[in-house]
This record gives structure tokens, sequence and C-alpha cells, in this order.
């Protein structure tokens, strides 16, 4: 029921836009208009219920997020006219879990805790550890 999508879309300009994949048929910046030939809006629409967020804005960014909303098997349709058969195989993962943990940079002499996800845990213990590094005087960047 988790397993990943291969890919992730968000609306860029109005359009769902693929701005990850692991699908080699599947390439940065196609569009996706259907899903199993339901307009891209309208599988939106049924499913914004179970997508929790903020604003409007971040829940459609959470569409493709959440795998669990989409059948194990379908067909993406594309702006060019490509069908795209998706089968989701991979494990589930949180967009932004192959991250592992935050960086200490310098900034002239500004200490900057560089946090690239909050999907994973030990990154706010990295964190931690880099702003109690900074206190003590101890840090060193990357």
């Amino acid at each position: 029921m988790g397993q990943a999508l291969g890919f992730y879309a968000y609306p860029i300009g109005g359009e769902w836009t693929v701005t990850e994949t692991q699908i080699p048929e599947l390439k940065v910046g196609d569009r996706i208009i259907a899903i199993d030939g339901a307009p891209i809006e309208a599988f939106y629409s049924g499913n914004a219920k179970y997508l929790f967020a903020s604003d409007e804005r971040f829940r459609r960014r959470q569409l493709f997020e959440s795998p669990y909303l989409f059948p194990l098997r379908f067909k993406l349709q594309l702006s060019d006219r490509r069908e795209i058969s998706v089968v989701r195989t991979a494990p589930s993962a949180f967009h932004g879990s192959e991250f592992k943990e935050s960086r200490l940079t310098m900034n002239r002499d500004v200490p900057v805790i560089v946090v690239p996800s909050f999907a994973n845990p030990g990154i706010e213990s990295s964190a931690i550890e880099h702003i109690k590094d900074v206190r003590k005087g101890a840090g060193t960047c990357a």
C-alpha cells in the first residue's frame, strides 16, 4: 500500500510538472494531464481531503508525496500525448528522506546550519549538535 511512486510532480505555472523521476520513460519537466484517463485536476480534487497542509499551495505539493492515494498500477497521460505506465514497487520513502544529517557552513564569519529536509529526525539531532558546537566555539565547517 505504501510503495513509492518512483517520481515526484508539483504544480508549476498551473501545470503538474515532473520534478524528479526514477522511471526511465518519464523525464523531469514532463507535464501530467491525466491519471488513468481522469484529468489531473479531477484526481487532485477527489483526493485533496486526504492531504493536510497550512494552505492550498502546500496541499497541492503533497499530492505526489502521498503514494497511498494512487493505485498500485496506473497510467500517466502527458501533455505531449505519451502514456507512461507506473507500477509502485519501491519501498515508500518521504521526499527528502535520503538526507541523513545537517551541515555547518560559514558565510563570512556567520555560521550557517543547512537543514536539507525535515523528513528524518536524525537531521534535527545533527542540527542541534551543530548549534552546541557553535556555542562552544568549536564549530567546524564542511
